[in-house]
This record gives structure tokens, sequence and C-alpha cells, in this order.
């Protein structure tokens, strides 16, 4: 579904003799230059390494990975390379794949990875200079999965209306923002949102030290997560359950809450995950950390696919988890900014386990309809995009450029975590969106636009989906998931994207004809997908995001 770089690694037989004593040297790289001058007599030795599907660094292929290869014999039109070998040392596989195409060079033999993904038309072969081509259609695909989504609320749900009418209470008609707060909640096309403490409430201290807020986090975080996560494991609705011992990642989400031992380690307790999980926490990111959690946790699951070849296991699957209790932070000062934070922010939390397939196998990796196929994610400081012309009173950085930095800042003050949003951000947002997401298109097998079938926008607020859609050209019509995420739960921050992706899986499941259909033969057949993209924005500003595919419609 997405193509994949591949790198030519010279040396393979000096990584296998060192393979023979201990894998930890090749994990830290070996100068393959620096062997073959101290090794003449060792040859021209090749190994073939995929790239990640998402980015352009290697993925790292422990000593397991080169258990299994397959030899093969090139023909006779091969590259200028004396003496390719196979390595004689690892069991061959059968069905070898189809033959590379090299120039003038005699028939040898080459090695390859029997499960790696397929690639593009070049490979660039480093000391002879010259390419190979590879059919990709003839070589198996491994793409990280999100095999199911579960989202969560806090109980307590309250109307935009009745919020908007006790903050106006609260600030009193002695305050200059007292006449602009029922307008700045009208505007946010919030309905209701989604609390787990109320700073309304006349018992909540707002004067609430942040070592209390954070213990106070931790508290209505940690059974939140528990439960959400422990649907994601069950998965009642997909059908599809993930036996604890699968996992073996928990990457943890939050830029509302700080505490250790905190979030994760409730989730490993009460899942009675294993203790040696891993475990990694992403903060302070923002509405854009969900895309850099699924990034984590999809790299994790295809490293896991590579070292689980020929072994008989089932290879391991990352468990990621988004909350953000934005309510545990509420303050209310004479700024506008307090108002504006106080009318757009709710609380939730979502669970996604991340695996990998391989999706170019004759039953599509086993793809149930539903499920999202991961493709590459992409990141972009925006002040690299805004023009310096943008902004006549915006601060200039020394290259020229507007610095967008202040359009979204995270702190800490005393009393909490404070969130800033700059007046101009929504302006940031519309000079950058459609040259960065037009230019990832571009760059990923030539897409454009109308390729593009759902399009998960960061619920942040109105003017951060309509800003958007401006700068991309696009109706409003397109952006109706986000929306209705923005109506029913207010902005979540890193929580929004998986519930807008849950909403857009389960809206495609329920409009699908054949879904039955699609379920019964999902097995047998390779699936049909619906090309997306997802996006959202962070501290810096920047944009975070991915490509995927929905199987089944």
């Amino acid at each position: 579904m997405f193509s994949t770089h591949w790198t030519i690694y010279q040396g393979i037989r000096a990584v296998s003799r060192t393979l023979s004593s201990t894998s930890a040297n090749y994990d830290q790289g070996i100068d393959m230059e620096e062997y073959h001058q101290d090794h003449s007599g060792a040859g021209e030795d090749f190994l073939i390494v995929p790239q990640s599907p998402r980015d352009s660094s290697p993925i790292p292929i422990s000593g397991s990975n080169l258990r299994q290869v397959v030899t093969f014999d090139t023909p006779p039109d091969t590259p200028p390379l004396s003496k390719i070998h196979s390595v004689s040392s690892l069991p061959a596989l059968a069905e070898p794949p189809t033959k590379f195409q090299y120039r003038d060079v005699p028939n040898g033999k080459i090695t390859y990875q029997k499960q790696l993904p397929p690639l593009p038309i070049a490979l660039s072969v480093s000391r002879a200079n010259t390419h190979a081509t590879i059919p990709s259609t003839q070589i198996p695909q491994v793409s990280a999965v999100i095999t199911t989504i579960a989202t969560g609320v806090p109980p307590t749900s309250r109307s935009q209306a009745e919020v908007a009418s006790q903050v106006a209470e609260l600030y009193g008609p002695s305050s200059p923002l007292y006449s602009k707060i029922p307008k700045l909640y009208a505007n946010t096309r919030i309905a209701t949102r989604h609390k787990a403490v109320d700073p309304l409430d006349p018992n909540f201290d707002r004067a609430m030290p942040i070592r209390q807020r954070m213990d106070l986090f931790l508290s209505q975080a940690g059974p939140l997560c528990v439960d959400v996560a422990r649907r994601a494991v069950s998965s009642p609705t997909s059908g599809i359950a993930t036996p604890k011992e699968d996992i073996g990642l928990l990457v943890v989400v939050t830029s509302t809450g700080f505490v250790a031992p905190g979030v994760d380690v409730a989730i490993v307790k009460g899942l009675g995950l294993s203790r040696g999980v891993k475990r990694v926490v992403v903060n302070f990111m923002g509405c854009a950390a969900a895309i850099n959690g699924i990034r984590t946790a999809a790299d994790y699951a295809i490293s896991q696919q590579y070292q689980s070849l020929g072994t008989g296991k089932a290879a391991k699957k990352a468990l990621m988890v988004c909350v953000e209790l934005s309510s545990v932070n509420g303050v209310f000062e004479e700024q506008v900014n307090d108002v504006i934070i106080s009318s757009l922010f709710g609380d939730g939390c979502a669970a996604l386990i991340i695996g990998a397939v391989d999706t170019a196998a004759a039953d599509g990796g086993r793809l149930l309809p539903g499920q999202i196929v991961l493709g590459p994610s992409f990141s972009h400081l925006v002040d690299e995009t805004v023009p310096p012309s943008f902004g006549s009173d915006g601060e200039k950085c020394p290259d020229g450029m507007i610095d967008t930095s202040a359009g979204i800042i995270l702190g800490v003050n005393s009393n909490g975590i404070t969130c800033n949003l700059s007046p101009k951000l929504p302006s940031y947002i519309r000079a950058a969106v459609g040259p960065v997401l037009e230019s990832t298109l571009a760059e990923n097998g030539g897409l454009i636009k109308e390729d593009i079938r759902h399009w998960a926008i960061h619920p942040g607020g109105p003017k951060i989906i309509e800003e958007s859609l401006a700068s991309l050209g696009l109706d409003d019509a397109v952006a109706s998931t986000s929306w209705d995420v923005l109506r029913d739960y207010g902005n979540m921050l890193s929580v929004s994207l998986p519930f807008v992706l849950e909403r857009m899986v389960q809206s495609g499941l329920e409009t699908s004809k054949e879904e039955q259909q699609q379920q019964d033969k999902c097995k047998n057949q390779t699936q049909s997908t619906s090309k997306g993209i997802a996006f959202s924005f962070g501290p810096g500003i920047t944009i975070e995001g991915v490509l995927f595919d929905i199987v089944g419609f």
C-alpha cells in the first residue's frame, strides 16, 4: 500500500561472522569499508535491509533477523560487483522470489530476507554506483496496523451553555471579560464536554498548588486509562482480543499531568501486563502528541514483526494510551486566554492496539474491515513555511522567517499546567497546512488531494478546522467527523485524533452494504481500502501527521 526505501549494505559475510559470536556488535553498527580494508580477501558481500515506511531511518536488524534467508542465482546481466556470496551458514527457505536484475557480472548468488517489505524501483549499490530493480508486487510488505481503538470519557458531562453561564457568574459583571464570555463559548461549536473534575464547583480549590493537581490527575487518570486500555485489549466490538503476553510496548501520551511513577505503571498493574513490558511516555507535545505516540508504537511493531520471522512465535504488539484531563488544571484569571481555554478543552482517553502484518500476503495479512494500515508519517516545523511577509508585526527569525513559536505554548505555573494560544495561530495554520500536506502527498507515490477520502483533521476548535480546510481548498463536509467530535467532546488534545479515527471506522462499517460479506472473505481475499490522512498541531508550531488506509470500505 505504501512503498518503502531499501538500502544495500556491504559486508554480509562480516555481519554473519560477527553474529556467530554476538549480535550486539551488529546492533551497534559495523564499518563495512574498514572491514574490507582489514579483510581484503573477504570478497564483495551484500545485505539488503529495508527502511521504515514512515520515515527515513533504518529499521534495526538484530541477530534473529538473519536466521532465515533466501538464496537464489542472479541472471547474467548483473552489476559490476565481484564475488557476490550467499551466507552458507544460514538455512535457506523454499520458494525464492523473483530474481534481481543486474548488469555486466557473471552469475553469482545474493541473499535476501524472506519477510521484508516491497520496494521501489531503484536500489542503490554504493560501491558500484549502479542500480537494481525489484518488482514490488512479488516481495512481501510489512506494515503497521491499528487493529483496535477504544475510547472513554469521565462520566460527568456538561452542556456548553451551562458552563458559559457559570463562568460568567464566576467572573461577575465587574469583569471586563463578563460580556465576552457568552459569545466566546457560543462560537466554539461545542455542545457538550466531559470533565474528570469540575473547576467551577465551589468546593474545588482553584488556588491548588501544582503538586496537588498532579496527584489529582493521577487519581483520576489511572482508573480511566485502565478501563479504556482493558477494552482495547479485550476488544469486544471487533472481536479481536489481544493476549496480554503479546503486548511488548506500552506508550502513554499526555500533556496534562506529570507524575512518576505515573499512569504507565498504573496501566501495567491494572491490566496485569508483564513487568518486563517496555514503556515510553510522550509528554508535553500537545494536541499533536498522538501522532508521535503512533509513530513510536508503529516502528516497534514493525521491528518485532521482523524479529519474529522464522521463529514460529507471534510478534509483539504495542498498546498506546492517550489521556488528557485539562479540567485538573482549570484556572480562571483575568485573561482572555483563560476564558478561551476554559471554553475549548475537554477530558478523555483513547487506547490503540498497534501490530504489524504482511499486507502483500495472499490473505492480505488477515486484515479485517475497519482496521487501519499505517503509512508514512510526517513532521514539519511551520516557521519554515510561513513567508517573511506574513504578519507584518510578527517576530522575525534570523533566517527571515516568521517565528511561529508563540502560536502554541505549553507551560508550568505554580498552580498548574498552562496553555497559551496566539491570536495568530489560525493564520499560521492557513498559511502552512496546504503547502505542507500537498508536498507530503506528492512525496508519497505522487498522491494528490483527490486521492484522499478520509480527512482526520484535529478538532482543536472551529478556527483550526476552518483554516485547515481553507488552506487545502476543501469543502467543510470532508471534515464532518472532526466537527462531530468537536461538538460532542470539545478539544481533548492528543485524545481527539483517535476519537476521529474511531468514528471514521464506525461510520464506514455502518454504511457498508457488504460488511458481513467482507468479514467472511477477509481471511481469503485482499480487502479493498480507502486512503486517508490524519494531522494535528503542536508547540513550535509543528504539524504532525500520518497517511493511512482503512480496510474494508
